[in-house]
């Protein structure tokens, strides 16, 4: 198999993705990088049953396929592991934006403020109100560590603290 697909020829891996399921693939013990290198889309592999533990393991080649921003790729990642399993698989905070996870599901999985103040997203007073990252579960303490101020994290009538 690895010599017929080492010619690169597109014809061999348009039949290949044509006759063999990536459920198929995923059955015979093929990596997610495999499918990758043998051109199935991201949606295939995804809808095939891999963990969001074998997605982190091939996040290099997936970063590849994802430099294309084609929403489909990240949408179909996004609808079958939550934020939360994929934290669990080892995910940064980052590696989540770069798939297209929102703030309210980034904040929702378990990342702590810290996590975030290091991480690419832009959390602050100037783009988030506090009542927009209390919606999304931050706490004061954490709004404090994010560095909104008391004038800021002053509790909203009906909002938790």
């Amino acid at each position: 198999m690895k010599q017929l697909l080492s010619t690169n020829d597109p014809e061999n891996t348009r039949v290949l993705t044509e006759n063999y399921p990536a459920t198929n693939m995923k059955q015979a013990g093929f990596t997610v990088d495999e499918l990758l290198a043998l051109h199935y889309d991201l949606k295939q592999i995804a809808l095939a049953g891999y963990t969001a533990v074998e997605f982190k393991r091939s996040y290099p080649a997936m970063k590849q396929l994802l430099g294309a921003n084609v929403s489909e790729n990240t949408r179909v990642l996004t609808e079958n592991h939550t934020a939360e399993e994929m934290r669990e698989a080892g995910f940064t905070v980052d590696e989540l934006l770069a798939l297209h996870y929102d703030l309210k599901q980034i904040a929702l999985a378990g990342y702590t403020a810290v996590e975030l103040k290091r991480s690419n997203i832009k959390v602050s007073p100037e783009n988030h109100t506090a009542e927009e990252m209390r919606e999304a579960g931050f706490t004061d303490d954490e709004l404090h560590a994010l560095g909104y101020d008391d004038n800021d994290t002053r509790s909203t009538p009906g909002m938790s603290r």
